[in-house]
């Protein structure tokens, strides 16, 4: 988290903050990291990253893109409820960036694209989709 955060920031063209959604329990001397403009400390203690006590949830409603890079067991967790949640309720819009990979954490491309994620190779693929989609002016475009 403290890297695509550090990523965030260091554009200095970005446009919003950098939002950190932090579980219970964790010391405020050591959470959030330093890129994390704007900390939301919550009770959740997230033990289950699927379960009904994770951030994760928070992370993924409020979210209108997801980007999911190469990660572990939370990467994971947070596109399973991406998935899940687009296909209830039509957002938020999930990409996958399978740079040197062909999975995210056990999750194949093809399971992937079948459930309506859309997988780019690099990053650049994913940042010149999203500047070309954040150009709309249509303030209903889904992203």
């Amino acid at each position: 988290m403290a890297a695509a955060g550090q990523g965030f920031c260091s554009i200095s063209s970005s446009l919003g903050v950098s939002i950190g959604v932090i579980p219970a329990g964790k010391p405020p001397t050591t959470y959030p990291n330093p890129w994390v403009h704007l900390p939301i400390r919550t009770h959740l203690q997230g033990a289950d990253p699927t379960g009904p006590d994770s951030r994760n949830h928070i992370n993924i409603r409020s979210a209108r893109i997801v980007i999911a890079l190469t990660g572990g067991r939370g990467t994971r967790a947070e596109l399973e409820l991406a998935i899940e949640h687009h296909a209830a309720h039509n957002r938020p819009m999930v990409y996958a960036c399978l740079e040197d990979t062909d999975d995210i954490h056990g999750l194949r491309r093809g399971e992937l694209e079948a459930a309506g994620v859309v997988c780019f190779q690099t990053a650049r693929e994913v940042a010149g989709t999203l500047a070309a989609r954040l150009g709309s002016t249509d303030a209903s475009s889904p992203l």
